[in-house]
This record gives structure tokens, sequence and C-alpha cells, in this order.
């Protein structure tokens, strides 16, 4: 019984240490980019640069859930967008 506990206190500080380390958003986002175009393979007209993303679908994907977008931002998106 003592060897189980002598083993279950290194267990759950291990366990406690990688959940206080896991990776932010943007170390997220820059890793899956990074998969993304490591595994892409180029064919046709589908070429490697459709994994980039112009202004307009970076700032949607950055203002996502509970992060509003401020309002100038949005109305110059807006205006940029009935140019076209």
């Amino acid at each position: 019984m003592k060897t189980i506990k002598m083993l279950a206190i290194p267990a759950a500080v291990l366990a406690l240490a990688g959940c206080a380390t896991t990776p932010g958003p943007d170390e997220l986002r820059t890793n899956a980019i990074a998969m993304m175009k490591a595994s892409f393979k180029e064919k046709g007209q589908a070429k490697l640069d459709r994994i980039d993303q112009d202004d307009m679908q970076r700032l949607c994907s950055e203002y996502v859930a509970e992060k509003v977008m401020p309002r100038e931002t949005a109305q110059a998106l807006e205006r940029r967008r009935s140019r076209r």
C-alpha cells in the first residue's frame, strides 16, 4: 500500500505539470498551419497558397466566440468587401 502511495504522488504531480504547460491559442494556430503546409500536396490548380489566409479571413478567424471584433475593424472590412 505504501508503494502505491509513493507512486501516486509523483504521477499526480506530473499530470498537473502537463496540464499547466499546454500551448496557447497562438502557438496552437501556428502548429496547425505548419502541419497543414507540411502535409498538403499540390495538385493541379490546388497550390500551397490556398492555406494562406487573406486579411479578411485572418481577422474573422481571430475574432470568434467571446472575442468581439471592434466596430471600426468590422466597418473597414465591410467597405473593402463592397468594393469588390
